[in-house]
């Protein structure tokens, strides 16, 4: 999927609204969703939550056939949870912390190598900043292995700077929400409804903006988020629709006794391309059922379900999830010309933006 040329489009009209848009209120999208392949299958997923486990099974299987395994009290089977990690990090024994230090320098120069695999899209040249999200962020052994990969990428030259994501991984792929939209569309309301669709989990919830004296979102928070874990259940896309709109009905209500503003319109982000039409054209291939192709729309499922908000016609407009996590960034992002972000969770999602306007830090 690449990114509309030609000259910069400074202001998004009305008119120019639909599904899965390059160009957005003061930053094009270059690409998204670039699906790197090499000779072991795609690339980022040598990045992604399920590798870094595979990386503790490996170091646990080291150890077991020197010794013992130092992790013989977790569960063999499964993913170990990150808070699990993270306390024995902190306060297990040294052979504990071998572990997993072990796992997260390798899992740090497999990113090392996913990043340079980016880097080397036409795209992706000139990147100044990533920013890394999803929800292994959201552990110390996330964050090391991120500062890590970024102390790799400083010893071999020239690096772009690698960031944390500012917001909670379950409310970033909500707040970006508030970017996507030209400001007319949010000219008399201060909040919106969003949908965050993971290989995981579901998270709905109201997000809560400011304008500027321009009418563009100068800030924006996500409150009552609803999170709904769907990755260990026999659950169909069916299911997962329906929940979906139960929640949006029971946020609707919450933001009307909050005295909200609430915009008619819902933003809904999930893996893969998405087509102008709101179909999704690939890449949920970690979603539960088929979402791909023609025979289903996301947005047309909600709006039947929920046909109104706030007394007005609902109107759902889709994105892709990567995407909207970045644009969560957008206010941390202004001073620079070309930045990214790639997400950490079940898959590794990813995107490249351009700022159509280089602003002053302090703008």
């Amino acid at each position: 999927m690449h990114g509309v040329p030609g000259e910069f489009q400074k202001t998004l009209k009305l008119d120019d609204l639909h599904h899965g848009m390059n160009l957005l209120q003061g930053v094009r999208i270059d690409c998204y969703n670039s699906m790197l392949r090499d000779g072991d299958g795609f690339v980022g997923d040598r990045a992604n939550k399920g590798a870094f486990q595979e990386r503790i099974k490996e170091w646990r299987l080291i150890f077991g056939r020197a010794s013992e395994d130092p992790l013989a009290g977790l569960p063999t089977d499964g993913a170990i949870p990150k808070s699990e990690l993270d306390v024995l990090l902190l306060t297990g024994e040294f052979k504990e912390r071998a572990v997993i230090h072990s796992a997260i320098d390798d899992f740090a120069s497999a990113f090392v190598s996913v990043v340079q695999s980016f880097l080397e899209l036409k795209e992706w040249s000139g990147t100044e900043r990533i920013v890394v999200g999803g929800g292994f962020t959201d552990s110390i052994i996330g964050k090391l292995a991120v500062g890590r990969a970024q102390a790799i990428l400083y010893s071999r030259g020239p690096a772009p700077d690698l960031r944390i994501i500012s917001n909670h991984p379950d409310e970033a792929g909500l707040i970006g929400s508030a970017y996507m939209l030209p400001s007319e569309m949010l000219k008399d309301y201060n909040a919106l409804l969003a949908i965050d669709i993971g290989g995981t989990n579901v998270r709905c919830g109201i997000v809560k903006f400011k304008l500027d004296s321009d009418g563009n979102v100068a800030r924006a928070k996500a409150r009552s988020v609803d999170i709904w874990r769907h990755g260990d259940k026999d659950v169909s896309r069916n299911d997962i629709v329906a929940r979906i709109a139960l929640s949006l009905i029971d946020l609707e209500k919450r933001a009307g006794k909050s005295n909200l503003r609430l915009a008619p319109f819902v933003c809904a982000g999930c893996p893969g391309i998405i087509g102008s039409d709101g179909t999704i054209r690939s890449g949920t291939q970690n979603l539960p059922g088929n979402w791909d192709g023609d025979d289903f729309h996301l947005g047309q499922a909600l709006e039947a379900d929920i046909p109104q908000i706030a007394g007005h016609k609902t109107e759902v407009i889709i994105h892709n999830d990567a995407v909207i996590q970045g644009l969560s960034e957008r206010p941390a992002m202004r001073d620079c010309r070309n930045w990214a972000v790639l997400t950490i969770g079940t898959g590794l999602g990813n995107a490249h933006f351009s700022n159509l306007q280089v602003e002053p830090p302090d703008a």
